[in-house]
């Protein structure tokens, strides 16, 4: 499971760079076992041998040239997102909790409920693609930073953010120095 949240990290990573020949590669060489081919595959309950990587690699090529003009960008999107909220769905919950001898509704606090670690890192991943064009890149490494709330009731982040943290940032610093 973790290979495939890899593996959809690095499709969305690709989407976010435009980059059309990396998620090509992504999905039908490195991670072609993310999406909707491998589930059906995963549930077959005698897998024929004739199933093998190339084999699904050439399906999903003959879907996006069929049901996706080619387009791998948008077949990826399509995929991640998809994929992105069954995780969510499967492996977290909303929660409400209240706040012990209160009388009063602001006593009341949404939670979220995790089956796994995985569950948390899945509600991360969905609310990155949730920000959607709320996002930039760190100045120094280039990580994705998101600019929207870190969680529903929290406060906005600033729309100047130029590091993901206070080592990025002294390390640009740094660097601005010796040249």
């Amino acid at each position: 499971m973790s290979g495939q949240a890899a593996g959809l990290l690095a499709l969305y990573e690709a989407v976010l760079n435009r980059d059309s020949q990396r998620v090509q590669r992504a999905i039908l060489i490195e991670f072609p076992y993310v999406g909707v081919w491998w589930h059906i595959y995963n549930e077959l309950p005698n897998k024929p041998e004739h199933m093998d990587r190339e084999f699904w690699a050439s399906e999903i090529a003959e879907t996006v040239e069929e049901a996706y003009d080619g387009d791998y960008l948008w077949y990826a999107l399509e995929t991640m997102a998809d994929e992105v909220q069954r995780m969510v769905g499967a492996l977290c919950s909303p929660a409400l909790s209240v706040e012990e001898g209160s009388h009063d509704p602001s006593g009341i606090t949404a939670k979220w409920n995790f089956k796994s670690l995985l569950g948390a890192m899945y509600l991360q991943m969905y609310w990155l693609i949730a920000a959607g064009s709320e996002l930039t890149r760190c100045e120094y490494c280039g990580r994705l930073i998101s600019l929207a709330r870190p969680y529903p009731e929290s406060r906005k982040r600033r729309r100047d953010k130029r590091f993901c943290d206070d080592a990025c940032r002294q390390a640009h610093h740094r660097n601005k120095k010796k040249l």
